[in-house]
């Protein structure tokens, strides 16, 4: 069958073609209208052989019902139907042409992370430059060594977050990027919530999403991987690619405690700090007398520590400093008073003669403690 007129458009099925192509395919899914397609139930690759008359017009069903099934596909496939009824006698009469298009699949195409470019900037941020490197693959429909099953239509930015608990990576947060809004000159780009997720990106982006820092934790492992995916057909994700955030100073440090008083000594101790955010190399306690002025007492890595020769019921304010090879993190103040004691030096009464009467006088204590 040659020059059938569907639609506007001539179709011709017998031309043996070798490969077809889409070029400039949109959203919608419409090839321009100056294409030469192919389109029949036989599946047309680059390169491939093709008989020397091939089947391109293939029965479906032959019957007296008036339904049939198609269950042979491809994804993201047109295909043209038409219904011939014919009565005993031999006479028919043929139906004009339906188009209908399959629905899209996941896509086929390996996602290559080259276009991936991402850096770990400190222990609380990883910065990923340039998403829009991924627009490749939603204008990629033009190239016959991609097979997408449909059109892409968004990539997502996966985050994972390893749970040392658990021992397992958990997932964190899986951020949009739709191909209408970030890839095209055309469409103005715009700030959308169902893009970008502030949760985990700080407000230091560009519309275009070429600049996004991702939120973590210190001395922590991070995977990061890239979704493509047609609207309705699905995703195809790409290989996992490692982060390990920076050390950073210890954080959550929390202040000492007296434990055991006595009048004479205090047995200070202390907790780990909440985030070590690396290996602790020390802990450095420090004494802070009345005007502020700071005396190391302290340095080791043990949790407590003995003071003594200390005054009887006289207050010491004390502060930690964790630290780590990056640096020292530094607690709350705390203050606590040494017990009493019984007075030290009480002087001899002094004897007075007063007329017929003694009078006592007392001196005053030399230490009341």
């Amino acid at each position: 069958m040659k020059n059938i007129k569907i639609n506007s458009f001539v179709i011709d099925f017998n031309e043996p073609l070798s490969e077809f192509e889409y070029n400039h395919v949109r959203f919608d899914g419409c090839p321009n209208v100056n294409n030469r397609y192919l389109l029949s139930k036989i599946d047309y690759r680059k390169n491939s052989t093709l008989d020397k008359n091939p089947k391109r017009i293939e029965v479906i069903y032959e019957g007296n019902k008036r339904f049939a099934y198609d269950t042979v596909f491809n994804s993201f496939t047109e295909y043209f139907y038409r219904v011939i009824a014919s009565d005993p006698f031999g006479a028919t009469a043929t139906s004009e042409w339906l188009l209908l298009r399959s629905p899209e699949g996941v896509p086929k195409d390996y996602v290559d992370l080259k276009y991936l470019n991402a850096q770990v900037v400190s222990g609380y941020q990883i910065k990923v430059l340039n998403m829009s490197n991924f627009c490749y693959y939603c204008d990629s429909m033009n190239r016959m060594n991609r097979i997408f099953n449909g059109i892409i239509h968004r990539f997502i930015l996966v985050v994972e977050e390893f749970n040392s608990d658990l021992n397992q990576y958990d997932g964190l947060k899986n951020v949009t990027f739709y191909c209408d809004t970030v890839c095209f000159a055309e469409l103005l780009p715009t700030k959308n919530a169902q893009v970008y997720d502030e949760t985990i990106f700080s407000e230091d982006f560009d519309p275009n999403a070429n600049v996004l820092l991702i939120e973590t934790k210190p001395v922590t492992k991070y995977l990061l991987a890239v979704q493509i995916c047609t609207e309705h057909g699905g995703c195809t994700i790409s290989d996992f690619k490692p982060f390990t955030t920076n050390e950073e100073a210890p954080t959550g440090v929390a202040a000492p405690d007296a434990t055991e008083r006595t009048a004479t000594s205090l047995r200070l101790t202390w907790k780990p700090p909440k985030n070590s955010n690396g290996n602790v190399t020390g802990y450095i306690l420090r004494l802070i007398d009345s005007v502020n002025s700071e005396n190391a007492i302290y340095f080791g890595l043990n949790l407590e520590y003995l003071y003594e020769n200390l005054k009887s019921f006289t207050t010491y304010t004390f502060s930690l400093e964790a630290c780590n090879r990056i640096g020292c993190s530094r607690s709350p103040q705390s203050s606590f008073t040494t017990s009493e004691m019984a007075p030290l030096s009480v002087m001899v009464p002094l004897v007075v003669n007063v007329d017929t009467s003694i009078k006592l006088k007392k001196k005053n204590f030399f230490k009341s403690n």
